[in-house]
């Protein structure tokens, strides 16, 4: 077993880790071998050089997931604290205008932009005027839309009627804000469904 490790180390590399039989088991010897073996000839390098197509997948799906990450705790925590008394709800509606501005407006910027650029490298593979594409166009613009006119002005209003100790406002505005924020959020996972399947293509 020693010899069949000794196999697999690389030789003259400054990182060895603490492998044999005894210490890690007979199971996972080979494979932290293998490892170490990986990293001493750099092969772990390899995992962060991305072509410019790849680079802007990721970006890509960052941004799309931010803003549904966004949309989620906005959606889920907001009825809790909008519960837990004027001063805290205040607190949390003013929140989401300043989640609006550092996380959704970042997110659509970065979707947008990073969707036109994978069209642009996908060498004529995918047009502008694939279904899916025109649909996630769609959808930053609506999202965008929305959180100008209603998610974000709503979320002040309503931070200014806890403070003010106005029920009915905030009971009117806050459904307002709940049903937008879900419409926004569904567009958003319609999108996600679309750009997996590629639909239209």
């Amino acid at each position: 077993m020693a010899q069949e490790l000794d196999g697999n180390r690389p030789h003259g590399c400054a990182i060895r880790f603490p492998i044999n039989a005894t210490t890690t088991g007979a199971g996972m010897a080979k494979p932290l071998a293998n490892l170490e073996r990986q990293f001493c000839e750099g092969a772990w390098i390899k995992m962060f050089e991305l072509t410019m197509f790849e680079l802007m997948l990721f970006l890509h799906i960052l941004g799309a997931g931010a803003w549904l990450g966004a949309n989620l705790t906005r959606a889920l925590v907001g009825p809790y604290l909008t519960r837990a008394g004027n001063n805290t709800s205040a607190a949390w509606h003013r929140a989401t205008v300043w989640i609006g501005r550092a996380v959704h407006t970042p997110a659509a910027i970065v979707v947008f932009v990073t969707g036109f650029g994978l069209v642009g490298l996908s060498d004529d593979v995918y047009e502008m005027t694939d279904p899916f594409v025109v649909v996630g166009i769609l959808v930053v613009i609506v999202g965008a839309v929305l959180a100008m006119t209603i998610i974000g002005p709503n979320g002040k209003v309503i931070a200014a009627a806890f403070e003010r100790g106005e029920p009915k406002q905030v009971a009117r505005l806050s459904r307002r804000s709940s049903v937008v924020g879900w419409v926004d959020t569904l567009l958003v996972v319609f999108a996600f469904f679309v750009m997996v399947t590629r639909w239209g293509v």
